[in-house]
């Protein structure tokens, strides 16, 4: 699964505040019945941390197989 169209992340739990452009093609995991940003998708190791945490929601009809 993957990221239909771009959207922007805002990481309000983070240490470092601001927020992420994640771009569509992005691959999408599925927890629980809710989508997210799959956190190896993240180079940064802070944003990784808040993707594992916090999670990177993806509303389920931006999500394709």
């Amino acid at each position: 699964m993957k990221v239909k169209n771009a959207f922007h992340w805002t990481r309000s739990c983070s240490c470092v505040p601001g927020g992420i452009d994640i771009s569509a093609g992005a691959p999408v995991e599925l927890h629980k019945g809710t989508y997210y940003v799959s956190p190896s998708h993240f180079s940064d190791s802070i944003v990784r941390h808040d993707a594992i945490h916090y999670g990177c929601i993806v509303m389920p009809d931006n999500v394709e197989e």
